[in-house]
């Protein structure tokens, strides 16, 4: 699946819009997805997910009381995400509604309740998360619905992978790769879902 416009990629190369060439930049931004997906720790692919956790006790320090989710799927959507808590997973379906009390970071899916003190408690949340497909385009996303900075990192994943390619070879085209690397790095840095203290789905 495109992160990226194959046109922008194009132009920004230097080429005309000829079929060989589109079919290379199509191909590399089709291998730039699973690639940013791994190096950011989700997939991207749109989706409705229930993630179930189990709270022994929450992390407590003076009158501080905190307990930390990592869903199983980050960019998550604001809308329809729900949060409920029972005593046991098999009532889950009939638990308690706590979505009010919990903060949710959308790019991240992290969860974090900084009000209840859970105790043996199970919690099940629903959300949905990833990118629609473009409707003109099933192999590729809705490119306003990614985020800037991914369809940056494609760009730049791209670009990395075509300098190797025969028709940018064939052009004389060349580009500093240690350079796009760098600037892909330090796109990432910052975006990897490292929540080493959250709890994770059971």
């Amino acid at each position: 699946m495109l992160l990226a416009g194959v046109a922008e990629i194009r132009e920004s190369l230097g080429f005309d819009d000829m079929v060989d060439i589109n079919a290379a930049i199509r191909a590399a931004l089709d291998a730039a997805e699973p690639y940013l997906a791994a190096a950011v720790g989700t997939p991207f692919v749109a989706g409705s997910f229930t993630d179930v956790f189990y709270v022994s006790e929450p992390f407590t320090k003076g009158a501080l009381v905190l307990t930390e989710l990592k869903l199983s799927r980050g960019f998550v959507a604001p809308e329809g995400f729900s949060v409920v808590r029972a005593d046991t997973a098999q009532t889950l379906a009939q638990g308690i509604d706590v979505t009010d009390a919990v903060e949710l970071d959308t790019a991240s899916g992290r969860v974090i309740d900084y009000r209840t003190n859970y105790v043996r408690q199970f919690l099940k949340v629903g959300y949905s998360a990833g990118f629609p497909a473009d409707p003109a385009d099933p192999g590729s996303y809705a490119l306003a619905a990614v985020p800037a900075w991914l369809r940056e990192a494609a760009k730049l994943k791209t670009l990395i992978t075509l300098e190797t390619h025969p028709s940018i070879e064939e052009a004389g085209i060349k580009q500093d790769t240690r350079f796009l690397q760098a600037q892909l790095a330090t796109i990432l840095r910052g975006r990897v879902r490292y929540l080493p203290s959250a709890l994770l789905p059971l």
